[in-house]
C-alpha cells in the first residue's frame, strides 16, 4: 500500500505511472521472486534428481559393514538394513 500511495504523484496525465516506477516495481517481485524460490529450495535439500557419489570414506564404511556382517561373532546380532 505504501509503494501504491507513493506512485500515485508520479502519474501521468493517463493515469499510469512513469517507466521508472514501472522498473523499481519489476526489480523489487523478481528479487521477491527469486528469494522466495531460493527459500523453498533451502526447505526442500533432497527433493528431486540428485547423486550421492561414493568416496574413499564411504567405501571404507561399506568394507567395515561387510566385516561385522560376515564376522561369525556378530552374524545375526547387527542389522543395518530395515527387515
Amino acid at each position: 500500500s505504501a509503494f501504491a500511495i507513493s506512485t500515485i504523484p508520479d502519474l501521468d496525465s493517463d493515469g499510469l505511472p512513469s517507466n521508472a516506477t514501472r522498473v523499481m516495481f519489476s526489480l523489487i517481485t523478481t528479487m521477491f521472486v527469486i528469494f522466495y524460490q531460493f527459500a523453498i529450495d533451502l526447505n526442500n535439500p533432497f527433493k528431486g534428481v540428485y547423486q550421492i557419489r561414493r568416496s574413499g570414506s564411504a567405501a571404507q564404511l561399506l568394507q567395515n559393514q561387510m566385516l561385522l556382517m560376515r564376522n561369525p561373532m556378530f552374524r545375526g546380532k547387527i542389522s543395518f538394513f530395515d527387515d
